[in-house]
């Protein structure tokens, strides 16, 4: 299926054909100005190769209904002894009191896309990760999810955040440790005492989700 303006790259690294559990990726760039956000799924892509996964990539989608086709392909691969990951990186945006993923022509909302994998999919765990501003915005809609959901966020749904000072350590620890929750602790430490001045992100507030606990500031988790 050809999904135009996109660079969609599927690489094969496992197989599911005997019903065992595989690992599939989903990484969202939703950057509408060039390749800003480049090295951030660079990185994703490195690290998950690493961890055996069969990725997808977004590149830039136009619209939001390409995300919405995507998942929906994805999801007549996968079963319930699948793990789904899900990285979205790129612009958010705060609209109408709903945080979404910007997109080219139009955006799309971190509820519709959880209401998507519901819908399409069907995973005994499903991992969300998201360096996004406003991307904690997405962790109150997890818990519609039936297979076990992690989820990791640079920061809260009220807020903007710098994305590569918690992507950048993230991925690199992951390739590291194989170990999710150790590279998010890692990575929002050194979020929250980055030096560099932004605009006024709040970098302190990373959060963590798992279906158990529900949401939590990353202090709390972590400590």
């Amino acid at each position: 299926m050809s999904l135009k303006n996109i660079l969609l790259t599927t690489f094969l690294l496992a197989c599911n054909s005997n019903g065992n559990p595989t690992n599939y990726a989903l990484i969202i760039n939703g950057d509408t100005k060039g390749l800003r956000h480049k090295n951030n799924t660079n990185n994703s892509i490195d690290t998950l190769e690493g961890l055996n996964y069969n990725i997808t990539i977004l590149e830039f989608p136009s619209t939001s209904q390409e995300i919405i086709n995507t998942i929906t392909i994805l999801g007549e691969e996968i079963d319930n002894n699948d793990t789904l990951l899900i990285y979205t990186t790129g612009f958010g945006i705060n609209q109408y009191e709903k945080q979404a993923l910007e997109l080219d022509n139009n955006s799309i909302s971190l509820e519709h896309i959880v209401e998507q994998l519901k819908d399409h999919t069907n995973a005994d765990k499903y991992i969300i990760i998201s360096d996004r501003c406003y991307s904690g915005g997405i962790l109150p809609h997890l818990h519609t999810l039936d297979g076990y959901t992690q989820a990791y966020t640079s920061t809260d749904g009220d807020h903007i955040t710098s994305c590569e000072t918690f992507a950048t350590p993230f991925w690199k620890k992951l390739a590291e440790t194989k170990d999710f929750d150790k590279a998010f602790c890692y990575a929002a430490d050194l979020h929250a005492n980055d030096p560099r001045p932004t605009e006024k992100p709040s970098n302190s507030i990373a959060q963590y989700f798992n279906t158990d606990q529900g949401p939590m500031p990353y202090y709390d988790f972590c400590q």
